[in-house]
Formats: structure tokens, sequence, C-alpha cells
């Protein structure tokens, strides 16, 4: 019930910062729950802002921190086939893919997306 009490205040913080993706993204942080960061930004994503590259980043950037590397490589799979231009991300993908999984595993294969 306390929990429910400290987060009320936070809720309408995060609702009245909708508009700007980082303020917002600042908010989700303040509740310090990996799994409600994670669906509220995937949601978004999905739904109003799958071209926002800067919120893309950020939960990047977030997943990284936060030890999600299963998540973190199966996010940057998906903004480099939104994002087929951004050639630094893809490299990043690269090495976060040697970095964290995916030993052994011939990098055409994983990269198919890159050969035309």
């Amino acid at each position: 019930m306390k929990r429910y009490q400290e987060m009320i205040p936070l809720y309408h913080k995060i609702k009245y910062l909708e508009r700007n993706s980082e303020e917002w993204f600042s908010a989700l942080l303040e509740t310090r729950d990996v799994a409600f960061v994670i669906h509220n930004v995937e949601r978004r994503i999905g739904l109003t802002s799958l071209f926002n590259i800067k919120l893309w980043k950020l939960y990047i950037g977030y997943l990284e921190k936060c030890g999600q590397y299963s998540r973190l490589l199966e996010t940057y799979s998906k903004y480099c086939r939104f994002f087929l231009d951004d050639k630094e991300m893809k490299e990043k993908y690269k090495a976060e893919m040697m970095k964290y999984g995916f030993y052994g595993l011939s990098t055409h294969k994983v990269y198919s997306f890159n050969v035309k």
C-alpha cells in the first residue's frame, strides 16, 4: 500500500510528460522498476513513436545499463531493421553481439538484412 501511495504523484508526472519523450523516459526511470520501464517504452515505440530515434537510443542505453542483454540485442535488431541507413548503430549492434552473444554464429546469417 505504501508503494502505491508513493507512485500516485509519479503516475501523474509520467502522464503530464507524455508529449516530451526524453522527460517522459526520465520520469519512467524514477519508478526504479525495470519491467515497468520496458513495457511502457516498448508500448510507446510500437503505438506512437516508431520513428523516434532519440527514444530508441535512450531505451537501448537503458537496457545495457540494466544488464538486459537479450532484450538489448533484440532491440538493436529491431532498430537496425527500421533504420537501415544508420551504419553507426549497425556497428554498435555487431559489437554488442560479439560482446554478449552469438559466439561462433556467422554474422552473415545474423546480419542478413545487410545483404542486398
